[in-house]
């Protein structure tokens, strides 16, 4: 799950539904750093909250993989942990770049409006 999509559903108070409904909710590290600034920005007391009560997990270690120029740090570690995963992964991602990169690979997506779509069946 990319920053975007984590900042929008605490928003929301959403986070909860992402265990409820995928079972396992995991970001990277780099994912991390970009929500959990240490200035309050938005979202941020909200995702903090969702990881000590492991809601979220948060992985090691950014995985290695392909390089993704066109993207920014957290949207191409959320792909290259989703690559690494293996098949059935889901990516959580807003930004149309992402998206296309996730399709070009394979890889399963949804977005925002997509979990909470979700959540509401």
């Amino acid at each position: 799950m990319n920053a975007s999509p984590l900042i929008g559903l605490a928003h929301l108070d959403g986070l909860a539904w992402l265990r409820k409904l995928y079972d396992r909710a995991l970001i990277t590290p780099t994912v991390r750093s970009e929500v959990l600034t240490g200035f309050g920005r938005p979202g941020e007391a909200e995702v903090s909250a969702a990881i000590r009560r492991r809601q979220i997990g948060v992985l090691r270690r950014d995985p290695a993989g392909p390089l993704f120029p066109a993207l920014d740090d957290g949207e191409a570690s959320t792909i290259r942990a989703a690559l690494a995963h293996g098949p059935g992964a889901l990516v959580i991602l807003d930004e149309l770049s992402a998206r296309k990169a996730a399709r070009r690979l394979g890889l399963r997506y949804t977005g925002t409006a997509g979990v909470i779509v979700e959540a509401k069946r």
